[in-house]
């Protein structure tokens, strides 16, 4: 797709119970568009809590589609009443009562786009619950069989081992990927299904009918829906409003794209996704300057900037990582380099023509606080390099 994307679009802002007001996913195992997923099996709650809240809007729907049934029955109960008085015509009463919608014919006459989203939900619930199964049994076996090798002597069995551990957890992260994709979908697709007043289908009192979006407007902002990235992002900034103005997935991968949607803001928060499954990246609260015309340029000093890591080869908590020297910060390059994209200064540099990678300084810049050190994000340093799946710059407010 070469065609230009659309500018970022505001999204709604965060409710004062510290959670970020928006849809969908991830701690990442894999992204597809939709959003992250833990890999060690953290997610089986959160997806039961999904299909609580799926059910619970199916209910009210319901319940409510009921109200406007015994309302428009009863309606149709009074033309007959009036037809019987005026007309004695047992016939026609009749044919009037046989001609009533039921209840199911209702819900689903009178707006088959909410029927078909309800339709999808169920499908959806049993495709959710049989993937949390299959991702238990998957972390069951992978836990089995790393207990299994520290007993292991012979090396042609600890490699036989290493590899079944392998493959079982290839097999985890596929399973992830599609638990991610279908609970980002299935959240998008519960928040279409609100009840509506309504008469014969049509909405009243001027009301205008919900309808249903197309896949572009379904497309579900990866990582930063996560629930536990929200809190964490607002417990770190006191910033509840966010706007993603970079996604190097749409707007490519290079310092010139970067550049156009980032330099003269403030407040921009970096999201490195890694294809491991690993989230890290940066904030830095001060306005980032124009491109150098050559060279790159280290961003000035800013007294609120850190770096953070949420997903990590570790499985830590997320964590906040101050500056010890907090005069440099974020690093940009100029429009015409062709290989990095972005740094951030002793911590991480993202490039677009090959992989990326930690600096072996990170722990003599920055305090620590898990005692990981420097493998603490990607569990490598240069010279090894890691994979880039996806960046993203989110611009956040109050």
């Amino acid at each position: 797709m070469s065609q230009q994307p659309a500018p970022p679009q505001p999204v709604p802002g965060i409710p004062t119970s510290c959670t970020m007001n928006i849809s969908s996913s991830f701690v990442i195992s894999y992204i597809t568009n939709q959003g992250v997923i833990n890999l060690y099996g953290n997610h089986s709650q959160d997806v039961q809590n999904l299909l609580s809240g799926i059910k619970q809007k199916e209910d009210q729907n319901k319940s409510q589609t009921t109200k406007e049934t015994e309302k428009y029955q009863t309606t149709n109960q009074e033309k007959i009443s009036q037809k019987s008085c005026d007309h004695q015509n047992i016939s026609e009463i009749n044919e009037m009562k046989e001609s009533q919608p039921t209840e199911e014919e209702y819900l689903h006459g009178s707006d088959p786009e909410l029927s078909t989203v309800t339709s999808i939900l169920k499908s959806m619930e049993s495709d959710l619950t049989a993937l949390i199964k299959k991702e238990k049994t998957i972390t069951e076996t992978v836990n089995q069989l790393t207990e299994s090798k520290k007993t292991l002597k012979s090396p042609s069995q600890v490699q036989d081992l290493h590899e079944q551990v392998e493959s079982n957890e290839k097999m985890l992260e596929k399973v992830s990927s599609e638990f991610g994709r279908l609970k980002s979908f299935s959240v998008s697709m519960s928040e279409m299904v609100r009840p509506q007043s309504r008469t014969n289908g049509h909405a009243q009192d001027g009301q205008v009918t919900t309808k249903i979006p197309s896949l572009e407007e379904m497309e579900v902002q990866p990582v930063i829906g996560q629930l536990k990235f929200q809190k964490k992002i607002v417990e770190w900034t006191n910033m509840r409003n966010y706007r993603i103005l970079y996604r190097s997935s749409k707007d490519g991968l290079s310092a010139r794209s970067l550049n156009a949607r980032i330099c003269g803001r403030s407040n921009i928060l970096i999201i490195v996704l890694t294809t491991k499954g690993y989230v890290f990246g940066s904030f830095s609260s001060i306005q980032i300057p124009p491109p150098p015309r050559l060279g790159d340029l280290h961003v000035g000093a800013d007294p609120n900037f850190f770096v953070y890591s949420f997903q990590n080869p570790f499985n830590t908590e997320p964590l906040k990582i101050l500056k010890k020297n907090s005069q440099t910060s974020m690093k940009i390059y100029c429009n015409k380099e062709q290989s990095y994209v972005i740094g951030c200064d002793c911590c991480f540099y993202i490039r677009s023509n090959c992989p990326c990678h930690v600096p072996s300084n990170f722990c003599d810049n920055y305090n620590e606080p898990s005692g990981k050190g420097n493998l603490l994000f990607v569990n490598c340093v240069y010279p090894e390099k890691f994979a880039l799946q996806e960046l993203l710059a989110v611009e956040l407010s109050d």
